[in-house]
């Protein structure tokens, strides 16, 4: 079944590097088309919130989310995985940053396969030198 999603929609699986982001440089995996909608969204908790921040963001990210924006995080805070989970389970597409890059074979697994196969995920990592270890970018260079 796998193969045959691939086949159909190899555009949704393919390893793009050097993509230029501001004056960043990327690799990406998924719908390179996502970047390229109006209307994204920055998910990024600080530890630092009382739990009523946190609930305060949640409610503002999901409100947005339902508007049709797009969050792009690092999904690393448990409430940034939260958020990103909703959004996800509510339909929505989402773009995911990574510190462990694409090598020449990687094909996501599981979840992150079927929301590649449906158009949904664009996962995005710091260029070059991250292909088969992490990055040394920290998050502000994330959300940078």
């Amino acid at each position: 079944m796998r193969t045959i999603l691939v086949a159909i929609s190899p555009d949704l699986f393919q390893r793009h590097l050097n993509v230029v982001i501001g004056e960043h440089e990327y690799a990406a995996y998924g719908n390179m088309f996502l970047l390229k909608k109006l209307y994204l969204i920055t998910v990024r908790i600080h530890r630092n919130w009382s739990k009523e921040e946190f609930d305060r963001y949640a409610a503002y990210c999901s409100a947005e989310i339902a508007k049709g924006a797009i969050p792009i995080s690092p999904a690393i805070h448990k409430a940034e995985k939260d958020i990103i989970r909703k959004a996800i389970d509510g339909g929505s597409s989402v773009i995911l940053l990574r510190d462990l890059g694409f090598n020449e074979r990687f094909k996501p697994s599981g979840e992150y396969f079927d929301l590649c196969g449906a158009g949904r995920l664009l996962m995005l990592c710091p260029w070059p030198d991250n292909l088969r270890r992490r990055s040394d970018a920290g998050s502000d260079k994330f959300l940078r």
